[in-house]
């Protein structure tokens, strides 16, 4: 369609757990490929305070099941814009 994009996700997996994190409640990320870039951002998220338990999957031994407790839009250890 003329003037409509999608972009590509080469792979989702970091923007899924960038998304759990920001969501209210938990959110399980089953089978996600456990790529450089997801291992980056559940790194990442650990440090703004974000809790995330990480799981082998079985089924697939470059994939883990991802729980990412989210806090409903604020990040935990954010800091303000007076004391970052």
């Amino acid at each position: 369609m003329l003037g409509e994009s999608r972009p590509e996700l080469r792979e989702s997996g970091p923007l899924r757990c960038a998304l759990a994190a920001l969501a209210a409640g938990k959110t399980e990320l089953r089978h996600a490929l456990w790529s450089e870039d997801t291992q980056v951002m559940s790194e990442c998220l650990r440090k703004l305070g974000f809790h995330l338990e990480i799981a082998r999957d079985d089924s697939e031994p470059g994939n883990r099941h991802i729980q990412i407790n989210g806090s409903g839009g604020k990040v935990p250890d954010g800091g303000t814009f007076e004391n970052p």
